[in-house]
């Protein structure tokens, strides 16, 4: 009867451990190797001096892009850089123009 008890107890522990372990896991602090972060609009900011620039002086001031995905919809591009601990976000149209820029940090 007391082995019982012992065995019932241990597979409570477990099933507390393992439920807390799922309640402290949270899909918004995973991070995929590769892709870009997915930020809350308070922790944007939009940059307008950008807007209109050529891809190439954002090249110039960030460096190459750590990730650009072509834009079927437009021609443009997705642009994502990492620049002296910031993240930004840019998308240019079909003639290579930013047409939206903002930190994501």
């Amino acid at each position: 009867m007391s082995e019982l008890r012992a065995l019932r107890r241990l597979l409570v522990l477990v099933i507390l451990l393992w439920a807390a372990g799922c309640g402290t896991y949270s899909s918004e602090e995973r991070q995929f190797p590769g892709l870009p972060e997915v930020t809350r609009p308070s922790q944007e900011k939009r940059l307008p001096e950008w807007i209109g620039k050529d891809r190439k002086e954002v090249v110039k001031k960030l460096g190459e892009p750590t990730l650009a995905v072509p834009m079927e919809s437009n021609g443009g591009e997705e642009l994502y850089f990492s620049h002296e601990g910031h993240k930004y976000y840019f998308e240019t149209n079909d003639k290579r123009d930013v047409k939206t820029a903002v930190q994501l940090n």
